[in-house]
């Protein structure tokens, strides 16, 4: 099975890449699954049960009008070295260090079942490299058990696009959040050569970098691209 993931900053644009890559691959031949990957995570889960609620149970829909209401427009997220020292600090990287396996163990089943299912290639929106860029240390021991849990992609691409790009295209956090996560971003891609790099210009000219990158992949040749970075 021909899996690919696309990672990267809210606003870089990899939904509509993971779109345009699924119907290239169709195109070929391949019979495509595309897997938002956050949605079998265990945050992803959570918000999807939350919705739900939300939509069943009058007394919920009104406590979250209010909720939103009281709150200002963007919020700030803890990510990797964002988080202030301290407690709180501790509680995010416990609840990581038990999530974020269960998380690539999730992957791995869904894939699997994807491949059982006659799929001959998987696109995935977000993947384990999102996480490990919360992490504090990408390529510590944590990020290294994550990478021998999940399957490993034939193609990770990482859609590199400046925090301030991001923010203006999505504006859904705030800007302490995008910095934080676009540096480890910049860290993940120096300790995982298996990452190619991507810059985020015009969607035609970045398609047409994933599609290269696809070909030379499917092909079995060396991927020489000169957007990738050390």
């Amino acid at each position: 099975m021909l899996l690919i993931t696309f990672s990267g900053l809210d606003g870089s644009g990899k939904s509509t890449h993971v779109a345009r890559t699924a119907d290239y691959l169709s195109r070929r031949g391949y019979r495509v699954g595309v897997l938002p990957a956050a949605r079998i995570s265990a945050g992803g889960i959570l918000v999807v049960a939350s919705h739900i609620l939300q939509r069943l149970t009058p007394r919920a829909r009104q406590a979250k009008k209010q909720t939103t209401s009281a709150q200002s427009q963007h919020q700030a997220y803890a990510v990797g070295p964002a988080v202030r020292p301290g407690w709180r600090q501790r509680a995010v990287s416990l609840t990581r260090l038990i999530v974020y396996p269960l998380d690539c163990l999730a992957l791995f089943l869904w894939i699997r079942l994807l491949h059982w299912r006659g799929y001959t290639a998987v696109v995935c929106d977000r993947y384990i490299y999102d996480k490990m860029a919360n992490l504090p240390k990408a390529n510590g021991t944590l990020g290294r058990l994550m990478c021998r849990l999940a399957p490993k992609p034939r193609v990770a691409f990482l859609i590199d696009t400046l925090p301030e790009v991001a923010r203006r295209r999505r504006e859904e956090h705030d800007a302490s959040y995008y910095a934080a996560k676009y540096a480890g971003y910049r860290q993940l891609i120096s300790a995982r050569r298996e990452l190619t790099s991507i810059p985020s210009t015009t969607i035609e000219e970045t398609q047409e970098a994933v599609e290269r990158v696809i070909d030379a992949c499917i092909a079995q040749q060396p991927i020489a691209f000169t957007y990738r970075t050390a």
